[in-house]
């Protein structure tokens, strides 16, 4: 598509349906593509002069954002594919285009989305950081929800890892260098660690402070209880920063 525009409508599929009890319809420029009580797409409106290519990347950032809500909402992690749209130029002639579909993938659990409206502003931030974090939200929900808590606090702790004034900030610091690193850790994290945790904790496969090595059981009940009892707790004060219900 050649020219100047003023207006583009696109279309997008979702790669898993999502079944739903309510929807808000007061998201300014986005509707909700709908088939026998699931989401399946999302229309995007962007208004304004500009060239293709710029109104696409405004309207894939909104896309992303919006599943990523969607995800963290249902558990359920689903991505956006562009299917095709519109564009009206400035002597009011519409163009119209197509692009490839993902196939829809197995349906997530019933969500609730009549207060998706709320955390919408996120679409016309300019704050790239905030978007990521969103990203990263919906990867924790989905995680912690399909049983790896440990993957979960990874991706939680991303949010977070430049806030040090959160609370309780070296505990997941210290547990998350547990989960993600190699076994031999800076001494920092043995410190913080024995802060908060101890050789009762958890599970071990290894406990040996000597040569600084922990190595969490992940398969016992105990670890797995106490990183979900965690996980939970982070995942709380994670969606009250973010202003995420």
């Amino acid at each position: 598509m050649a020219g100047e525009f003023i207006s583009f409508y696109f279309h997008y599929k979702l790669s898993r349906k999502i079944p739903f009890t309510s929807l808000s319809g007061s998201i300014a420029n986005v509707n909700f593509v709908t088939e026998n009580d699931s989401i399946i797409g999302l229309n995007i409106t962007i208004q304004g002069p500009k060239d293709v290519s710029k109104a696409q990347a405004e309207s894939d950032a909104s896309a992303f954002v919006l599943s990523d809500l969607i995800s963290i909402k249902s558990q359920k992690y689903t991505i956006p594919s562009l299917s095709g749209f519109e564009a009206d130029d400035v002597h009011g002639n519409r163009h119209v285009q197509g692009s490839l579909v993902l196939m829809h993938d197995i349906e997530g659990a019933p969500v609730n989305l009549e207060n998706i409206d709320l955390p919408a502003q996120i679409l016309i931030s300019s704050n790239p950081q905030k978007k990521a974090h969103i990203s990263y939200l919906a990867k924790a929900v989905v995680l912690n929800y399909q049983h790896f808590p440990d993957h979960s606090l990874i991706e939680l702790f991303k949010i977070i890892e430049d806030n040090r004034s959160f609370p309780l900030y070296y505990k997941y610091y210290a547990l998350r260098n547990v989960l993600a690193h190699s076994p031999a850790y800076i001494p920092s994290t043995i410190k913080y660690f024995l802060e908060y945790f101890d050789e009762n904790s958890f599970d071990y496969l290894r406990y040996d402070l000597d040569n600084k090595i922990i190595i969490l059981n992940l398969n016992s009940n105990k670890t797995k209880n106490q990183l979900n009892r965690l996980v939970k707790a982070l995942m709380k004060e994670i969606r009250i920063l973010l202003e995420v219900p």
